[in-house]
């Protein structure tokens, strides 16, 4: 599967990006909570982040700058108070096991 090419030759019409397969198969409520991508997010995801209650982007590249659907996401995300976080640096993460709400 190619990225070029017609469309239903492509795998652009058949696969879901990173950040709308995180919040569809988050277990719990992603109100509220920040998202970490490795490109900004397209502006088909900016609106599953919108609507999800996403307020945070932390993102490391920002590829596709300039691009008419690039600047359609950050249009839809500034609307929408989304706070957008580039990172710079290496950052380490430590991440413990969340807990169970239904316990």
């Amino acid at each position: 599967w190619g990225r070029d090419g017609d469309t239903l030759d492509s795998k652009y019409a058949f696969v879901v990006h990173a950040e709308l397969n995180a919040i569809l198969n988050s277990k719990w409520p992603v109100t509220g909570c920040t998202i970490y991508v490795s490109l900004f997010p397209c502006n088909e995801c900016a609106k599953a982040i919108i609507q999800s209650g996403i307020h945070r982007i932390v993102y490391e590249s920002d590829k596709y700058n300039g691009v008419d659907t690039n600047i359609a996401s950050k249009r839809m995300l500034k609307a929408a108070g989304v706070e957008l976080v580039q990172l710079k640096d290496t950052i380490h993460l430590n991440v413990e096991k969340i807990p169970n709400p239904e316990l």
